[in-house]
């Protein structure tokens, strides 16, 4: 009886450690590099060629992208990854810029010679790869071997497909896309294949990583004015549907910034959207991943850039910058290409546009705005302090006559204000609160501007537009600014009303940031799955049919738990 207890207890330790084998096997770490938003385009740096060189930023892209450089961040960004200890490299799309067959051509001979030298490249197109008219199937074919070929399973009418990433983890690479019209593009049918692979990864004990072009969750507190079409159709329901199968962690991009923002669903389950800036718009970043127990998440940055092939393209006083701080250079880029974006959106056609305001029914604020956004123009570009203005016009100025504090500052105008703050939410972990010195220019430079802009309208045009704005921005914590349409000091009282409401629900959102952090963070693991017995192996089910067996009997002799 002892000699059968004790080859019994043998055998059990043999498939304990066999077990413990597997355990630890599946709990080792996995370390991922995520890059977005490459738009690689070798021909639009060459096409710069002697057009841009009379101006100094001319050449930068309305959004601060460095079209010129882009190649050069892209190479450099590559020897960086094969110097790393990262693996794998996920694109969540846009990895082209006009989307053309010469471009996918390009980029994939450029990725193969990563997989050349022993690393793994997973990609999934974005809207600009769909630009040049390719569809879905061709996109597939030119970047084969950089996921496809090694696909477990794909989606018939989109290029998304599901990959082993290796270490008990399995990639969900989603196609957000439309082809042609680049807007978000995930129907009832492409929702039906996602919930399979999460079913089925469920199944088999894998923990599921998701990546699409398209922010799952909205990033922006009005994403779908600033950024239509930029992330997933809400109605659809891929938070929730994520939440229930536990895919904890999904990979985007588009947006050009850097962001995590989390969502729990109704199964108290916490999922989280990991958006990752474009790598050639300030500061170049992308992500490094190590999952394991947690997911550590660390931003990486392209310090230097050699730039000596684009000497004579660009400017020779941003050839200088860019040769002496590259990094330098990159935020002038982006500043540039801020005050652009700015200089596009005020105008009365798209302010209407934007607040999707129709001719004829909204006659009387659309007259309104047609009168007073020459002046809020103006009023951009004025200068913010009056040592740097000229002709006694400053926005100080204007402060000093209504009796407000101005809070000094090195910024020049209301116009660069803005921009500053805006970088500050696309760079991540922005943290401007209600008591530091930008915070309380912007406020009191936004009342000065208001208060000038609205200075010379009726009272029943004052009303008007104000009211129609609180109502627009659901500003709940005023009633109505009827009663600050008289004098001049009651309509600063009304503007500063609706200027602090409009701080408190929008203006924090840009210049304090919310939790998880979205440079450098430490997120959650992946709670262990229930497992499905019946999609064991029979050697697994005799491991757990001992292991229980003998944990019931440690528990009966008061050993166990």
């Amino acid at each position: 009886m002892k000699k059968v207890i004790s080859v019994f207890l043998s055998v059990l330790m043999i498939f304990s450690l066999v077990s413990v084998g597997v355990s630890a096997a599946e709990k080792e770490e996995l370390k991922i590099t995520v890059a977005n938003d490459l738009h690689y385009n070798k021909h639009r740096a060459e096409e710069a060629s002697g057009k841009y060189a009379s101006a100094d930023y001319g050449h930068v892209s309305g959004n601060g992208q460095l079209w010129v450089e882009a190649t050069l961040i892209i190479d450099t960004f590559f020897a960086e990854f094969l110097q790393s200890d990262s693996d794998i490299l996920l694109i969540p799309g846009d990895l082209v810029d006009r989307g053309t067959d010469a471009e996918h051509q390009e980029f994939s001979e450029k990725l193969a010679e990563l997989e050349a030298k022993g690393k793994t490249v997973y990609v999934v197109p974005g809207n600009h790869d769909y630009y040049g008219g390719i569809s879905p199937e061709q996109f597939a074919s030119y970047y084969n071997a950089f996921g496809y070929d090694e696909a477990i399973a794909k989606d018939e009418s989109s290029a998304s497909y599901v990959a082993e990433l290796g270490d008990g983890y399995r990639l969900l690479a989603v196609d957000s896309c439309l082809p042609g019209d680049g807007i978000s593009g995930i129907d009832e049918e492409r929702k039906a294949w996602i919930e399979e692979q999460a079913q089925q990864a469920q199944q088999d004990g894998k923990k599921l990583i998701s990546m699409m072009h398209h922010n799952m969750l909205n990033h922006f507190i009005f994403g779908d004015i600033l950024h239509p079409g930029g992330f997933v159709n809400s109605e659809i329901g891929l938070p929730e549907l994520y939440a229930l199968y536990n895919v904890k962690y999904t990979l985007t991009g588009h947006t050009h910034a850097h962001d995590i923002k989390a969502y729990t669903g109704a199964n108290g389950v916490t999922i989280y959207d990991i958006l990752t800036s474009s790598l050639n718009l300030y500061p170049l970043p992308y992500r490094t991943i190590v999952l394991g127990d947690e997911a550590v998440i660390r931003t990486e940055i392209i310090e230097t850039v050699d730039m000596t092939s684009k000497q004579g393209i660009i400017s020779d006083n941003c050839y200088a910058l860019a040769t002496e701080d590259f990094q330098a250079y990159a935020l002038e880029c982006a500043r540039y290409g801020l005050d652009a974006t700015i200089d596009s959106y005020v105008s009365a056609s798209k302010i209407k546009s934007l607040l999707k305001l129709d001719e004829e029914k909204d006659a009387d604020v659309c007259a309104i705005i047609d009168r007073v956004v020459p002046r809020f123009a103006e009023l951009l570009d004025t200068p913010m302090y009056i040592k740097d203005a000229q002709g006694g016009k400053s926005l100080e100025a204007y402060a000093d006559a209504l009796n407000l504090d101005f809070t000094e500052t090195d910024i020049k105008t209301f116009k660069e204000l803005g921009s500053f703050f805006y970088q500050c939410y696309v760079e991540g972990d922005e943290n401007y609160g209600l008591f530091s010195a930008e915070y309380i220019l912007l406020t009191a430079s936004l009342t000065v501007i208001l208060n000038q802009v609205l200075a010379e309208v009726t009272a029943e045009d004052y009303t008007k537009l104000l009211n129609f704005l609180i109502d627009y921005f659901n500003l709940k914590s005023i009633d109505s600014v009827n009663a600050y349409a008289g004098d001049a000091i009651s309509r600063i009282k009304g503007i500063d009303l609706f200027v602090s409401a409009l701080g408190s629900s929008i203006l924090l959102y840009f210049t304090t940031d919310d939790l998880p952090a979205d440079n450098n963070t430490t997120l959650p693991g992946y709670a262990e799955p229930a497992v499905d017995e019946s999609s064991l192996s029979i050697f697994d089910r005799i491991v757990n049919f001992f292991l229980n067996l003998f944990n019931t009997i440690l528990r009966i002799f008061g050993v166990g738990k």
